[in-house]
């Protein structure tokens, strides 16, 4: 998965998804493309890596924390500090759907909140109802929808 070092963990060009565990987005990578491209391996192992995401950004997501963990209630910081960042834009909207927009075969946003909007009705009128965005992250988190998709939709709230 990785080569090019002496040591071999740095990412090659040949290789996208070494690039993306570099670049700390593999969780993200991996629910995103499980979603869009739904395949029951894919899922297990974007599920596997999402719970270790939350846990090293202070969310702990197995059974039972150890002794003496001092994580975080409600989104994990990775989570929070991108909800913040939207939000900190003078169109936190715009940046959603560009964000949204990224993890989109096409590189449309627009798009893949509506499909979205249609796989989640519920769930995103759900947090649509919740008016903090980042109780709504949290919500979103607590349900399972892939976290490269949590920041642009907390700040997108509000199905059409």
């Amino acid at each position: 998965l990785f080569s090019g070092t002496p040591i071999g963990i740095g990412p090659v060009a040949s290789n996208p998804i070494a690039g993306i565990a570099g670049l700390g987005l593999f969780a993200e990578w991996a629910g995103a493309e499980a979603f869009l491209r739904p395949d029951a391996d894919l899922k297990t192992l974007a599920e596997a890596a999402e719970r270790w995401r939350r846990t090293v950004a202070g969310h702990w997501s197995y059974d039972a924390p150890p002794p003496g963990w001092a994580g975080s209630d409600g989104p994990d910081a990775i989570i929070r500090r991108r909800v913040q960042k939207l939000l900190d834009f003078d169109d936190p909207a715009d940046w959603a759907l560009r964000q949204l927009a990224l993890w989109s075969d096409d590189g449309d946003g627009a798009a893949l909140l509506v499909r979205l909007r249609k796989r989640h009705p519920a769930l995103l009128a759900a947090a649509a109802a919740v008016p903090d965005p980042m109780a709504r992250a949290a919500l979103l988190l607590d349900r399972n929808l892939p976290s490269a998709f949590v920041p642009p939709l907390a700040i997108l709230g509000a199905p059409p």
